[in-house]
């Protein structure tokens, strides 16, 4: 929320005035700490980068050079682009 009213303050749709206020507003129902709802909310599980990684290994490349590519020190390290794992499991 307070991105929106950053944003819209940037592009002069908000006085500094109505700025303020705003954030008052929030301040008063306590939405500058935690904003409404979002302790209903499931936590999000980011899954683009399994999908780069997904995306290099089907191009042919190994998990050790996507480590390298990436810039961490091996494999054996976690890296944001580790391919996905393979949903099939043995019965």
């Amino acid at each position: 929320m307070q991105a929106l009213i950053e944003c819209a303050y940037d592009t002069k749709l908000l006085t500094a005035t109505q700025r303020t206020n705003l954030y008052k507003s929030m301040s008063a129902r306590g939405w500058r700490v935690q904003e409404p709802l979002s302790d209903l909310l499931p936590p999000e599980h980011p899954n683009l980068t399994h999908s780069i990684g997904d995306a290099l290994i089907a191009r042919g490349l190994t998990p050790e050079e996507i480590a390298e590519l990436v810039g961490v020190a091996g494999p054996e390290h976690p890296h944001p682009f580790r391919p996905s794992k393979s949903h099939l499991s043995i019965v």
